[in-house]
């Protein structure tokens, strides 16, 4: 509880007193400037990643609090762009992201990022609409995505630079969340 605390006061600007003991409102440059949409740590517990409509990734140290890397995605003004979902893959090392589409693109799209070399290595690409939800299954082989849209695609994890979908679900309305299970590989969806 204590790490989550030391966290989220990273995260959220500081109050600071002035000389004459007044408090005085400050901004913490490390943390976001919008609000986060989500979090989770990587597999092995070392790290804290958090998306956020201000359209960056951060990796946090989950020890210290300490931002190890930024990611940005300017792209498009207002809300396009903006990260709402992320999954990290079973072994850590990819870290898969979307949000709101933007309007130069038909169509949405993933980003697949490798953690460890700090770049973007791939994209899925097929969603029509805002992407809410990521999910990769257990063995890392796949990855579910959940759009207003009101479709689910599962995307074969590979190392081409383009994800091919494997299937698609039409749930006929907005899928807010997705989950594997771990054990059997079921997909829950709401």
């Amino acid at each position: 509880m204590k790490k989550i605390a030391i966290v989220v006061a990273l995260l959220i600007s500081s109050v600071a007193l002035a000389t004459d003991g007044v408090p005085k409102i400050v901004i913490n440059p490390l943390g976001h400037s919008g609000k986060i949409f989500n979090i989770l740590y990587t597999p092995d517990g070392s790290k804290i990643i958090s998306v956020s409509e201000d359209k960056t990734i951060k990796i946090w140290d989950s020890k210290t609090g300490e931002m190890l890397n930024k990611f940005e995605s300017q792209i498009g003004e207002g809300p396009q762009g903006m990260f709402y979902a992320s999954s990290i893959s079973p072994d850590g090392r990819l870290l898969a992201v979307g949000g709101y589409p933007v309007s130069t693109e038909s169509k949405n799209y993933i980003q697949i990022i490798d953690i460890e070399k700090g770049e973007q290595v791939a994209v899925a690409i097929g969603h029509s609409n805002v992407i809410n939800t990521l999910d990769f299954d257990a063995s890392g082989k796949y990855l579910a995505s959940g759009s207003d849209d009101g479709t689910i695609h599962i995307w074969k994890v590979s190392y081409d630079e383009v994800y091919r979908i494997a299937a698609v679900i039409e749930m006929g309305n907005r899928v807010a969340s997705v989950s594997f299970n771990n054990k059997n590989n079921k997909l829950a969806v709401s």
